[in-house]
């Protein structure tokens, strides 16, 4: 069987992380936002969003990734990283690499592409 892969990077309460909202857990919020916008419509995010948990655990949200995108996990995660929920502590990242079965994704097209550091 073929498989195709995808990054899956969960994103986790980080050590600020708080659920009081306050003007800069707000601009926080909007920059990350941002940040994931940039990342899908270069085309290498390919699903994000936040999580509704139903337990007692701290993930905040989900991406989807190319992993035909990035040379490395470490080039995947100097991207990710770049978020500024990561960098100021809010959230933290996980990364997982997903197979599937190959044609197993609706809609999903194997195209490389790739986003500049």
């Amino acid at each position: 069987m073929e498989f195709t892969q995808f990054y899956v990077v969960l994103l986790r309460k980080g050590p600020t992380w708080s659920p009081e909202v306050t003007p800069q857990v707000e601009a926080t919020q909007e920059k990350h936002l941002a940040h994931l916008a940039s990342l899908a419509e270069s085309g290498v995010l390919l699903l994000a969003g936040p999580t509704q948990v139903h337990s007692d655990n701290d993930l905040r949200g989900i991406g989807i990734y190319r992993y035909d995108a990035f040379e490395t996990l470490d080039e995947l995660k100097a991207h990710v990283e770049r978020d500024p929920a990561i960098q100021n502590g809010r959230l933290r990242a996980e990364y997982v690499t997903w197979h599937t079965a190959k044609g197993s994704v609706v809609g999903y097209r194997e195209e490389p592409s790739s986003v500049s550091p």
